[in-house]
């Protein structure tokens, strides 16, 4: 992993009190495998009446360089945007 991507995983750890899972650093490294915001919408497109959002989503998405844009949305996303969601990224 990269410095960057290492000193996120931390930042995430030491500041999110949102992060209820055992063991956050595999799950955030996990997640590294995937985009977040992605599956975020992914989950509305499959269920939008019961979507799914994991604890160290929001977290990751407030820390990450690479969700920066999201950030600039403040997330603030659109049923295009659901509708455009990548479901195979589910089965992954």
């Amino acid at each position: 992993l990269s410095n960057q991507t290492q000193e996120e995983i931390l930042e995430v750890m030491e500041n999110s009190n949102t992060m209820a899972c055992p063991e956050p650093e595999n799950w955030l490294v996990y997640d590294l495998n995937f985009n977040v915001t992605n599956l975020i919408l992914a989950s509305f497109k499959h269920n939008g009446e019961a979507p799914i959002m994991f604890t160290q989503w929001m977290p990751q998405l407030e820390v990450y360089e690479r969700y920066a844009s999201q950030r600039a949305k403040n997330f603030e996303w659109t049923w295009d945007d659901v509708e455009q969601a990548d479901m195979d990224e589910l089965k992954r």
